[in-house]
Protein backbone atom coordinates (compact mmCIF):
# COMPACT_ATOMS: atom_id res chain seq x y z
CA UNK A 1 0.00 0.00 0.00
CA UNK A 2 2.76 2.64 1.23
CA UNK A 3 4.61 1.62 -2.10
CA UNK A 4 1.52 2.70 -4.26
CA UNK A 5 1.15 5.98 -2.25
CA UNK A 6 5.07 6.80 -2.93
CA UNK A 7 4.24 5.96 -7.12
CA UNK A 8 1.61 8.13 -7.28
CA UNK A 9 3.11 10.84 -5.48
CA UNK A 10 6.35 10.43 -7.59
CA UNK A 11 3.54 10.24 -10.85
CA UNK A 12 1.70 13.60 -9.84
CA UNK A 13 5.45 15.85 -9.34
CA UNK A 14 6.23 14.28 -12.41
CA UNK A 15 3.14 15.58 -14.19
CA UNK A 16 3.39 18.74 -12.87
CA UNK A 17 6.83 19.39 -13.56
CA UNK A 18 6.28 18.42 -17.28
CA UNK A 19 2.98 20.95 -17.27
CA UNK A 20 4.85 23.72 -15.58
CA UNK A 21 8.22 23.63 -17.11
CA UNK A 22 7.85 25.46 -20.58
CA UNK A 23 5.67 28.63 -18.38
CA UNK A 24 7.92 31.79 -18.26
CA UNK A 25 6.54 34.15 -15.72
CA UNK A 26 6.09 37.71 -17.20
CA UNK A 27 6.21 40.63 -15.25
CA UNK A 28 2.51 42.77 -15.25
CA UNK A 29 2.92 46.11 -17.57
CA UNK A 30 2.06 49.06 -15.83
CA UNK A 31 1.16 52.11 -17.55
CA UNK A 32 3.47 55.64 -16.68
CA UNK A 33 0.24 57.38 -16.21
CA UNK A 34 -0.93 54.67 -14.14
CA UNK A 35 2.40 55.14 -12.16
CA UNK A 36 2.03 58.46 -12.22
CA UNK A 37 -0.92 58.58 -9.74
CA UNK A 38 1.72 58.23 -6.73
CA UNK A 39 3.01 61.54 -7.65
CA UNK A 40 1.88 64.57 -6.44
CA UNK A 41 2.37 68.38 -7.12
CA UNK A 42 1.62 70.83 -4.49
CA UNK A 43 0.32 69.03 -1.98
CA UNK A 44 -1.22 70.62 0.94
CA UNK A 45 -3.52 69.98 3.66
CA UNK A 46 -6.25 71.57 1.77
CA UNK A 47 -5.37 69.76 -1.35
CA UNK A 48 -4.13 66.53 -0.29
CA UNK A 49 -3.64 64.75 -3.71
CA UNK A 50 -2.41 67.73 -5.23
CA UNK A 51 -2.94 70.03 -8.41
CA UNK A 52 -5.09 67.90 -11.44
CA UNK A 53 -5.06 71.85 -13.20
CA UNK A 54 -2.57 74.44 -13.13
CA UNK A 55 -3.87 77.45 -13.76
CA UNK A 56 -1.74 80.57 -13.72
CA UNK A 57 -1.91 84.61 -14.15
CA UNK A 58 -0.90 86.09 -17.13
CA UNK A 59 2.92 87.29 -17.04
CA UNK A 60 3.24 85.33 -13.16
CA UNK A 61 5.12 82.57 -11.91
CA UNK A 62 4.44 79.71 -9.72
CA UNK A 63 6.37 77.59 -7.79
CA UNK A 64 5.41 74.07 -8.43
CA UNK A 65 6.74 71.25 -5.87
CA UNK A 66 6.58 67.61 -6.91
CA UNK A 67 6.31 65.11 -3.88
CA UNK A 68 5.95 60.90 -4.25
CA UNK A 69 4.47 57.80 -2.41
CA UNK A 70 6.67 55.13 -5.29
CA UNK A 71 9.25 53.19 -3.91
CA UNK A 72 12.14 53.73 -5.90
CA UNK A 73 14.30 57.65 -5.16
CA UNK A 74 11.93 59.60 -7.82
CA UNK A 75 14.75 60.88 -10.66
CA UNK A 76 12.71 63.71 -11.52
CA UNK A 77 12.27 65.51 -15.46
CA UNK A 78 10.07 68.72 -16.14
CA UNK A 79 8.86 68.89 -19.65
CA UNK A 80 6.76 71.66 -20.84
CA UNK A 81 4.14 70.72 -23.95
CA UNK A 82 4.62 74.24 -25.33
CA UNK A 83 7.01 77.12 -24.50
CA UNK A 84 5.37 79.82 -26.15
CA UNK A 85 2.26 79.24 -23.42
CA UNK A 86 4.38 77.78 -20.41
CA UNK A 87 7.94 78.06 -19.57
CA UNK A 88 8.89 75.12 -16.61
CA UNK A 89 12.73 76.44 -15.00
CA UNK A 90 13.95 73.46 -12.64
CA UNK A 91 15.46 74.57 -9.41
CA UNK A 92 19.12 74.46 -9.42
CA UNK A 93 18.47 72.52 -5.50
CA UNK A 94 16.20 70.61 -5.94
CA UNK A 95 14.69 68.16 -9.13
CA UNK A 96 11.50 68.14 -7.08
CA UNK A 97 10.95 72.01 -6.97
CA UNK A 98 10.23 73.81 -10.49
CA UNK A 99 8.91 77.28 -11.20
CA UNK A 100 6.06 78.05 -13.83
CA UNK A 101 6.11 81.11 -15.75
CA UNK A 102 3.21 82.07 -18.14
CA UNK A 103 4.70 82.80 -21.46
CA UNK A 104 0.79 82.66 -23.21
CA UNK A 105 -2.56 85.16 -22.88
CA UNK A 106 -5.40 84.38 -21.18
CA UNK A 107 -6.98 82.16 -23.14
CA UNK A 108 -4.12 80.06 -24.02
CA UNK A 109 -3.42 76.60 -22.76
CA UNK A 110 -1.14 73.19 -22.86
CA UNK A 111 0.44 70.80 -20.80
CA UNK A 112 3.37 70.21 -18.40
CA UNK A 113 4.63 66.39 -17.81
CA UNK A 114 6.39 65.33 -14.95
CA UNK A 115 8.12 62.18 -15.32
CA UNK A 116 10.09 60.11 -13.01
CA UNK A 117 12.65 57.62 -15.01
CA UNK A 118 13.52 55.21 -11.55
CA UNK A 119 10.05 54.50 -10.80
CA UNK A 120 8.75 54.96 -14.72
CA UNK A 121 5.97 57.22 -14.33
CA UNK A 122 4.53 60.33 -15.78
CA UNK A 123 2.49 62.89 -14.59
CA UNK A 124 0.57 65.10 -16.82
CA UNK A 125 -1.24 68.25 -15.68
CA UNK A 126 -3.06 70.52 -17.77
CA UNK A 127 -2.63 74.43 -17.54
CA UNK A 128 -4.61 77.17 -18.22
CA UNK A 129 -3.24 80.85 -18.42
CA UNK A 130 -6.15 83.03 -16.42
CA UNK A 131 -6.23 86.76 -15.62
CA UNK A 132 -7.19 87.75 -12.81
CA UNK A 133 -8.19 84.88 -10.99
CA UNK A 134 -7.55 83.51 -7.91
CA UNK A 135 -8.14 79.81 -6.49
CA UNK A 136 -11.50 79.03 -5.35
CA UNK A 137 -10.00 76.93 -2.78
CA UNK A 138 -8.64 79.82 -1.20
CA UNK A 139 -10.67 83.09 -1.97
CA UNK A 140 -14.40 83.93 -2.66
CA UNK A 141 -15.20 86.09 -5.77
CA UNK A 142 -16.54 89.59 -4.82
CA UNK A 143 -16.96 90.49 -8.57
CA UNK A 144 -15.47 93.36 -10.41
CA UNK A 145 -15.57 97.31 -10.39
CA UNK A 146 -14.13 99.60 -13.23
CA UNK A 147 -11.75 96.74 -14.53
CA UNK A 148 -10.59 95.91 -10.67
CA UNK A 149 -11.41 92.20 -9.39
CA UNK A 150 -11.86 91.80 -5.53
CA UNK A 151 -11.26 88.29 -3.54
CA UNK A 152 -12.64 87.44 -0.18
CA UNK A 153 -9.94 85.33 1.77
CA UNK A 154 -11.64 81.82 2.83
CA UNK A 155 -8.98 81.72 5.39
CA UNK A 156 -7.59 84.04 8.37
CA UNK A 157 -3.66 85.05 7.93
CA UNK A 158 -1.27 88.12 9.57
CA UNK A 159 -1.38 91.11 8.00
CA UNK A 160 2.03 90.98 6.47
CA UNK A 161 1.12 87.40 5.75
CA UNK A 162 -1.83 88.44 3.82
CA UNK A 163 0.12 91.36 1.76
CA UNK A 164 2.61 88.83 0.80
CA UNK A 165 0.23 86.18 -0.52
CA UNK A 166 -1.84 88.60 -2.52
CA UNK A 167 1.40 90.08 -3.89
CA UNK A 168 2.39 86.24 -5.01
CA UNK A 169 -1.22 86.22 -6.30
CA UNK A 170 0.14 88.84 -8.68
CA UNK A 171 -2.58 91.71 -6.75
CA UNK A 172 -2.46 93.80 -3.29
CA UNK A 173 -4.10 94.49 -0.59
CA UNK A 174 -7.32 96.09 -1.27
CA UNK A 175 -7.02 99.90 -1.67
CA UNK A 176 -9.88 101.80 -1.42
CA UNK A 177 -10.44 105.08 -3.12
CA UNK A 178 -13.52 106.18 -3.26
CA UNK A 179 -17.42 105.66 -1.57
CA UNK A 180 -18.39 103.38 -4.58
CA UNK A 181 -15.32 101.15 -4.36
CA UNK A 182 -16.66 100.92 -0.46
CA UNK A 183 -20.02 100.22 -1.13
CA UNK A 184 -19.31 97.48 -3.58
CA UNK A 185 -17.22 96.07 -1.34
CA UNK A 186 -19.84 95.90 1.63
CA UNK A 187 -22.51 94.75 -0.88
CA UNK A 188 -20.08 91.67 -2.27
CA UNK A 189 -18.47 90.53 0.94
CA UNK A 190 -19.20 87.09 2.16
CA UNK A 191 -22.01 86.91 4.11
CA UNK A 192 -19.89 85.36 7.03
CA UNK A 193 -17.06 87.07 7.13
CA UNK A 194 -16.69 91.00 8.90
CA UNK A 195 -13.54 91.71 9.32
CA UNK A 196 -10.86 91.93 6.98
CA UNK A 197 -7.31 93.37 5.72
CA UNK A 198 -6.48 96.20 3.92
CA UNK A 199 -3.34 97.82 1.93
CA UNK A 200 -3.41 100.71 4.94
CA UNK A 201 -0.64 100.39 7.56
CA UNK A 202 2.01 103.06 9.78
CA UNK A 203 4.85 101.10 8.87
CA UNK A 204 7.29 101.13 5.67
CA UNK A 205 7.50 105.46 6.25
CA UNK A 206 3.95 105.74 6.50
CA UNK A 207 3.72 107.24 9.47
CA UNK A 208 1.08 109.61 8.68
CA UNK A 209 -1.12 107.66 6.94
CA UNK A 210 -0.79 109.40 3.97
CA UNK A 211 -0.79 106.42 1.36
CA UNK A 212 -1.91 102.47 0.59
CA UNK A 213 0.94 99.89 0.39
CA UNK A 214 0.59 100.54 -3.28
CA UNK A 215 1.83 103.92 -3.14
CA UNK A 216 -1.39 105.91 -4.15
CA UNK A 217 -2.38 108.99 -2.04
CA UNK A 218 -5.15 108.41 0.57
CA UNK A 219 -7.76 110.79 -0.79
CA UNK A 220 -10.68 108.62 0.27
CA UNK A 221 -11.18 107.86 4.33
CA UNK A 222 -13.59 105.54 6.12
CA UNK A 223 -12.32 105.68 9.50
CA UNK A 224 -14.64 104.65 12.70
CA UNK A 225 -13.33 108.11 14.50
CA UNK A 226 -11.26 110.94 13.15
CA UNK A 227 -8.08 110.04 11.39
CA UNK A 228 -5.54 107.82 13.60
CA UNK A 229 -2.20 109.66 14.22
CA UNK A 230 -0.32 106.85 15.71
CA UNK A 231 -0.41 103.21 16.63
CA UNK A 232 -0.63 103.29 20.38
CA UNK A 233 0.87 101.27 23.11
CA UNK A 234 -0.60 98.15 21.66
CA UNK A 235 1.29 98.51 18.50
CA UNK A 236 -2.07 99.09 16.61
CA UNK A 237 -0.47 99.58 12.90
CA UNK A 238 -2.68 97.88 10.80
CA UNK A 239 -5.92 98.50 9.21
CA UNK A 240 -8.62 95.93 8.76
CA UNK A 241 -12.39 96.87 7.30
CA UNK A 242 -15.58 96.14 9.61
CA UNK A 243 -18.92 94.68 8.15
CA UNK A 244 -19.94 98.02 7.89
CA UNK A 245 -17.02 99.48 5.97
CA UNK A 246 -15.70 101.43 8.71
CA UNK A 247 -11.99 100.95 8.92
CA UNK A 248 -9.84 100.48 12.15
CA UNK A 249 -6.39 99.84 13.44
CA UNK A 250 -5.35 96.36 15.34
CA UNK A 251 -2.46 94.49 16.36
CA UNK A 252 -1.25 91.92 14.14
CA UNK A 253 -3.59 89.10 14.75
CA UNK A 254 -5.57 86.80 11.83
CA UNK A 255 -8.40 88.08 10.00
CA UNK A 256 -9.89 87.46 6.72
CA UNK A 257 -8.09 90.16 4.03
CA UNK A 258 -9.12 91.13 0.44
CA UNK A 259 -7.06 90.78 -2.63
CA UNK A 260 -7.28 93.20 -5.16
CA UNK A 261 -6.13 92.60 -8.93
CA UNK A 262 -6.59 95.32 -11.85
Amino acid sequence: MKVKIILLLIFVAFIFNFACRDINTVEPKVDPEDRGQGIFINMSSERPIGIDTLFINEGDTLELVASSVLPGRPDFTWNSGNENVLKIMVSPDSQAIAFAIAMGLEGTATNFVLEDSTNVAKKTIPVKVMKHWADPLYFFYMGELNGHHYYMSLYKMLWTQSRDVCEKAGGHLVTINSADESNFLIDNRHPFIENNWIGLTFLFGNRRLNSWITGESLTYQNFTGSKPTEPGIFAENYFFMRGDGKWAKWHEINYHYILEME
